[in-house]
């Protein structure tokens, strides 16, 4: 605990100091020289266990440098070396971690969107040290047990707010440690955290990818086996219970499920692969069409060579226009995959579906419009039922004023025998 409390006084020391770094432009005569970090930095040996020594140390020079930090470049440099220095120990508690990673990005946040921040120098050393917490941050997150410890976590990311991660989706707990790591982790020419920033906003969106990520890796666990080799994959895959349930649920999963129980389990992956990958095409195909004759060719296509058709999906989303219901995506994709795949086959079969597509489609068009003209028919005829001829019209008025002439002449007949009969009397 003592070690705990004493990050955590180093936390809220290296805050300040970067604060006051924004709402103060003054320079003090006195400073930190590059000598005061030569001599702070032998005072911590090359092991990455920390000593008592070593932290009194780190607190003593911290304090220091709050009472003499201001703006000059060079301070900020050393500031990031000593964040680096503190973030290379073994024993940074993860309780200080989830507090210390976030505030970086924040850091890193300020220094790239502030004036005050000139120095490509700092902004590179708030990234170094960003990447540094981020590595241990997986690891403390890979370890994380089940139940409370990973819990507690997520509470904590939710009281982050900004700077926290909140998931999506109702993920079990080997899907949520898998899941953080995949926000947090670094990856070549990826930016994850700008990414999760972008879609936090957008919970569906975010759901979509969570799932994306989620099925990724339950393929990463059969992408190893030969295409050919279903004897072995139907053993290897038999392992893998999640998988086999994730499959059987498909088809009661609408209107994004996929019908891929006829096919053997490798070549389910790839089928689920492939829509996993280009998502944006299998949520378009179901929100404004009825393609799934087509989705059929493709996912056979898919299945005879993954990897031309994966070629061939990417060039099209390049240069795709518009899909609408009268110009589906898949059958503008059925007729660019048939001009350029490299089996004469296939290109038949796909100008085969084509042509079907085009003829059913027809079909459809013809009966709904026939359904149409026959309903607009016996509303019509309906009306004019309703409808009273004016010759009708005029003889019920006629019958009406004839009845009451009837009635007053037959009062009048009843009147005057009355008068009769009472003059006799």
């Amino acid at each position: 605990m003592r070690i705990v409390h004493c990050y955590i006084l180093i936390l809220l020391l290296a805050q300040s100091t970067f604060c006051s770094w924004l709402k103060s432009d003054s320079v003090c005569t006195t400073r930190i020289s590059s000598s005061n970090w030569e001599v702070f930095t032998p005072q911590r040996s090359t092991s990455p266990q920390l000593k008592e020594s070593q932290h009194e140390a780190i607190i003593a020079f911290w304090r220091q440098v709050l009472f003499h930090y201001h703006t000059r470049r060079g301070d900020k440099s050393a500031g990031c070396k000593l964040i680096h220095q503190i973030l290379t120990l073994k024993e940074i508690p993860f309780d200080v971690l989830q507090v210390l990673h976030p505030w970086l990005l924040r850091m890193y946040d300020l220094a790239t969107h502030s004036w005050q921040f000139d120095s490509d120098q700092t902004r590179h050393g708030i990234l170094a040290a960003i990447k540094i917490s981020g590595g241990k941050y997986i690891e403390h997150i890979r370890n994380l047990g089940d139940g409370e410890p990973l819990m507690n976590f997520v509470n904590m990311q939710r009281n982050l707010e900004r700077y926290g991660m909140v998931l999506s989706g109702d993920w079990s707990s080997q899907n949520q440690r898998e899941l953080y790591e995949f926000w947090i982790s670094e990856y070549p020419n990826e930016d994850r955290m700008g990414l999760y920033y972008k879609v936090k906003h957008k919970p569906h969106l975010q759901l979509v990818l969570e799932t994306q990520v989620v099925q990724t890796r339950l393929i990463e666990h059969v992408k190893h086996i030969d295409k050919y080799a279903h004897l072995v994959g139907r053993l290897v895959l038999a392992q893998f219970r999640d998988i086999s349930e994730f499959i059987k649920t498909q088809e009661h999963i609408h209107p994004y499920g996929l019908e891929i129980q006829h096919r053997t389990e490798i070549n389910q992956m790839k089928v689920i692969q492939f829509w996993s990958t280009y998502v944006d095409i299998f949520l378009l195909m179901h929100n404004i069409e009825d393609t799934k004759a087509l989705q059929t060719v493709i996912e056979d296509f898919v299945v005879e060579d993954f990897d031309e058709v994966c070629i061939i999906m990417r060039n099209f989303i390049n240069t795709v226009p518009t899909c609408t219901a009268a110009s589906p995506a898949l059958a503008q994709f059925l007729k660019f995959y048939s001009e350029a795949t490299q089996y004469s086959v296939n290109m038949e079969v796909a100008q085969e579906a084509l042509d079907l597509f085009v003829k059913e489609s027809a079909v459809q068009k013809a009966q709904a419009h026939l359904v149409n003209n026959e309903v607009a028919a016996d509303a019509e005829d309906h009306s004019w039922k309703n409808e009273v001829p004016e010759e009708a019209q005029d003889q019920c008025t006629n019958k009406e004023v004839a009845e009451e002439a009837h009635n007053q002449c037959v009062n009048k007949e009843f009147a005057e025998e009355g008068q009769e009969q009472f003059a006799k009397k």
